[in-house]
């Protein structure tokens, strides 16, 4: 046993240091909490290659039913949510049961016809519905933190290009769901604001209890099949853009619980096509979480997390060491 846990270590350190392929499943490592009897509670896929269970969604269904009779050439092929790591609820990535290929990769296309042919990938703030409980100024500069944090790292320049709107209530989902919003976007990736209860209570069954943040990824689609496009034949279904939500039914603090820079920082993440990963565990004694390995990829909050750690980084590389070139 001890050599098999020894064989894992170094596999996992050795795919760690090459920043390993997207599609191959990077394997956690179980790591001694200090109980004796942790309990296994969730466990993400390390990648979006197809390996996490494909859980439908009938809010997709619904929101993809509206866009279709508008012949839209897009559909919300996923949304994925962090939750705050009370209770027996984990995170999850929800997808559209009619995807066609049903492929859960999903990323953005350099020279993207659709997207005028630019490689950067543009983002906004929607600055209408900033969080309640702390200054707008302070809630924005915790969110251009969080994409600062994702466009410093040094293994690829994407970059990231914010663009500045203060007026616009942006939100696509939003606007579906009748809560408001924009039927359109501005730029590829949206922090589109703090919503109500009913918002995340659309996601998931009293979602509005335990979801924090959740990011909603709109793919290109094949008006005639219905099928997500590959323009760039990567096996990958073609992001057209991304918008993220938080959750007003908490209190928001900077620096404190439940922080806005850690959650941004996270929901980001998905708009740089990174997918949760990372074991989570209760300790028998105090009933805490712990992730193996932490990282802020992790499917639930776990407390301030400003940094990116090994895992994340070597995700974000895999990614977007090449880009934009493949």
């Amino acid at each position: 046993m001890k050599k098999q846990v020894f064989i894992r270590m170094v596999a996992w350190s050795l795919c760690l240091l090459a920043a390993c392929n997207r599609n191959e499943p990077l394997q956690p490592v179980e790591q001694n909490t200090g109980a004796s009897d942790p309990a296994l509670l969730f466990k993400a896929s390390t990648n979006t290659g197809g390996l996490e269970e494909a859980v439908p969604s009938s809010l997709l269904s619904t929101l993809n039913k509206k866009l279709k009779a508008e012949r839209k050439n897009y559909i919300v092929a996923l949304v994925e949510y962090i939750t705050d790591g009370a209770g027996d609820h984990m995170g999850r990535t929800l997808y559209y049961k009619d995807i066609g290929n049903k492929q859960l990769s999903h990323h953005w296309v350099p020279s993207d016809p659709n997207r005028d042919s630019r490689t950067n990938i543009t983002w906004t703030i929607d600055q209408t519905e900033l969080c309640a409980d702390i200054s707008e100024v302070r809630c924005i500069n915790a969110i251009n933190r969080a994409m600062s944090t994702w466009n410093s790292v040094a293994c690829a320049k994407i970059p990231l290009v914010k663009i500045t709107s203060t007026d616009t209530d942006w939100g696509y989902v939003q606007h579906l769901l009748g809560l408001g919003g924009f039927e359109g976007w501005a730029a590829d990736f949206t922090h589109a604001g703090w919503q109500p209860a009913e918002f995340f209570d659309a996601i998931a069954d009293d979602g509005s209890t335990y979801i924090l943040g959740a990011t909603f990824s709109f793919v290109w689609i094949d008006i005639g099949t219905g099928n997500p496009t590959d323009m760039d034949n990567n096996g990958k279904a073609d992001v057209a853009f991304r918008e993220v939500y938080y959750n007003d039914a908490f209190t928001w603090k900077i620096n404190g619980h439940y922080d806005v820079e850690t959650i941004a920082l996270h929901e980001s993440g998905h708009g740089v096509s990174l997918a949760h990963f990372g074991k989570a565990f209760r300790t028998t004694a105090n009933s805490k979480l712990h992730f193996s390995p932490l990282a802020v990829m992790n499917a639930a909050y776990t407390g301030i997390q400003h940094e990116l750690l090994p895992t994340d980084v070597a995700s974000f590389c895999s990614v977007w060491s090449h880009w934009p070139n493949r």
